[in-house]
């Protein structure tokens, strides 16, 4: 509209109060080449919240998520080395759908394959920490229960489906003498499994293709200089 600010609009008022608590533990071992690591997350987290000022605080989530994660690895030689890994993870959501219920948390679950070289320890004279690199590593992360505007009532939220991202990470260290460069790049596909009031697979405003470029400057009194891009 050309006046906006004649727009008739509701007062709003929210307030939330979250709490979460939980227990983590983790377990790694190495043997024969191979590298073995889990981790498992409870928690236990509760929501307040009041849409009136008058009104005291009533619960509105209470949840108690379990999130996993493993990863297995292999030392293939001395220069090279592959993994797998799965991991969970979730958020909390804020706000509420028009029937009055409460956002439930997103779910994310991640896998990673990836593959690791590096020269040999001693060739040429290249100290450990200088050996150059390459990796490459392959993703595929599946986000659910992730919130949207509804677009009958703005004032209310809807669950828009999953979103599935799968892409590949390419990274290089190396160094020229006195410099380390490092370089990344990241080419991504994200696509939407639609859900309720949502057409397309497409997403707007999520770049395919992104990177990094660091050149690095050691100092022998300790300090260190850097740029990155």
């Amino acid at each position: 509209p050309a006046h906006p600010e004649l727009l008739p609009l509701s007062e709003r008022y929210n307030i939330q109060n979250y709490r979460e608590r939980g227990l983590g533990a983790a377990w790694q071992t190495r043997w024969q080449g191979w590298d073995m690591r889990l981790g498992a997350r409870k928690s236990s987290l509760t929501m307040n919240s009041s849409l009136h000022p008058d009104s005291p605080l009533a619960r509105v989530a209470d949840a108690e998520p379990f999130t996993p994660a493993f990863a297995l690895g292999r030392e293939l030689g001395a220069q090279q080395r592959i993994w797998l890994s799965r991991t969970q993870a979730f958020l909390p959501n804020r706000g509420q759908m028009a029937s009055g219920a409460w956002l439930p948390a997103s779910k994310s679950v991640q896998w990673e394959a990836g593959w690791q070289w590096q020269t040999a320890t001693g060739v040429d004279g290249i100290a450990p920490r200088h050996r150059p690199q390459l990796s490459l590593t392959l993703f595929d992360i599946e986000q659910s229960n992730l919130p949207a505007v509804d677009p009958q009532d703005r004032d209310f939220f809807i669950l828009r489906g999953d979103v599935r991202s799968r892409g590949v990470e390419l990274g290089a260290q190396a160094h020229t003498g006195p410099l380390e460069w490092a370089i990344a790049a990241t080419f991504i596909d994200a696509r939407v499994t639609p859900g309720a009031g949502r057409a397309t697979r497409e997403i707007s405003g999520v770049a395919s293709r992104s990177g990094m470029v660091q050149v690095a400057w050691p100092r022998t009194d300790g300090s260190r200089w850097w740029a990155r891009m």
